[in-house]
This record gives structure tokens, sequence and C-alpha cells, in this order.
């Protein structure tokens, strides 16, 4: 399993690609990508993308870096299957970086919270019609 994920990282003074974050702070927004070798092994980091603060969370360009550099490390050949799972945040959910784990041939779950009122709002899509949010 790979999980993808950025976080941010505060610096106190002047650095080199520093830059403010969207949470009011200043410094890096690095994106990294860790094997979950599941409950008897930990995990590692497999791959880090180095970015300023001012990042964008959802970019895909970003997105799909991460994940061929940490495939590649894995050593695991260009379409390693279904066996592999990537696991990303609703920031992954982009339609570059679906296509790309796709192509790859991965296991993949991208996940973000839905709303509240989202069930009920089910009953109101008429069925066989994507409206134009959901086809992109």
């Amino acid at each position: 399993m790979i999980d993808v994920d950025a976080t941010l990282v505060n610096v106190h003074s002047e650095k080199e690609g520093a830059a403010p974050t969207f949470k009011k702070g200043f410094g890096y927004h690095p994106l990294t990508a860790w094997f979950d070798h599941g409950p008897d092994g930990g995990g590692e980091c497999a791959a880090l993308v180095l970015r300023p603060g001012n990042a964008g969370s959802n970019t895909a360009a970003d997105h799909v870096e991460i994940i061929r550099r940490a495939l590649d490390q894995a050593g695991l050949g260009p379409r390693p299957g279904r066996k592999v799972l990537v696991r990303i945040d609703g920031a992954g959910g982009t339609k570059e970086t679906i296509e790309f784990l796709a192509r790859r041939r991965v296991s993949y779950s991208v996940g973000f919270t839905l709303p509240e009122h989202t069930p009920p709002i089910y009953g109101n899509h008429p069925r066989g019609r994507l409206g134009p949010g959901l086809q992109r």
C-alpha cells in the first residue's frame, strides 16, 4: 500500500523556496508517499516532493510525480497491477491523477468527506444522466 499526503512545514526565518501557506503560516508544503507494510511492518518514506508553502493542495502534476516516484521505488515495473493500493485524500481527486492510476493498473482509494445532505439528494438525480459537474 502507498499512502500519499501533503504536510505543512513552518519555518521561522527567510528560507529559499519558503512561501506563505494556506493556513497563514510560512514555509513549505511537501507532498509525501509512504509504503505501508501492514500491522507487522510499519512504514517507510517512498518519495518526497519538496514544494513551496503556497503550492496547491490538488496539483495533479505533483500527485502524478509522487506516485510515479513511489512506484519506481517499489521496483514493481510500469504496471504493478491491482496488488498495489494507492491511497490519497480528496486533494488527489483530479481527473489527471485518477487517469494516471488507471493507466498504471493499480488499485486506488481517493477519499473525501461528503456533506451531510448528500444521501437525500440521491433521490433527486435522474437515473442515467450525469450533470456537468459529474462529467469532468
